[in-house]
């Protein structure tokens, strides 16, 4: 099975104290499999995972299985910090396919 995950949009520029979301995508050949999980890393594909961080404690918000259901899948971190900037990589784990990742999102983070 033939699967790419497309992250939108490429870059994201906000301002400290504001919110921004990441998406990520499935583009699949054939009949898709369930997907198993899903994380976000930062830095580079094998970067810090976002997962229970307490650096992003009540600060981010991922999509859950419902959102899988419906190929949303996406994360929104609030309150932004100038220490925010970098790139953000969605990894997804289709059951049947293995584990695949998108190009990132590059998020810049100005100063108030």
């Amino acid at each position: 099975m033939n699967v790419t995950v497309f992250q939108f949009p490429s870059l994201i520029t906000a301002t400290e104290g504001q919110s921004v979301t990441l998406n990520c995508a499935l583009d699949f050949e054939g009949t898709l499999s369930l997907i198993g999980a899903v994380y976000w890393t930062r830095g580079n594909l094998d970067g810090y995972k976002l997962d229970n961080s307490p650096f992003y404690e009540a600060r981010l918000q991922a999509s859950d299985s419902d959102s899988f259901a419906n190929s949303r899948i996406f994360i929104n971190i609030s309150d932004l910090i100038e220490k925010d900037s970098d790139t953000y990589y969605c990894h997804i784990i289709v059951l049947g396919a293995g584990k695949r990742h998108g190009n990132g999102t590059k998020l810049e983070v100005k100063r108030k």
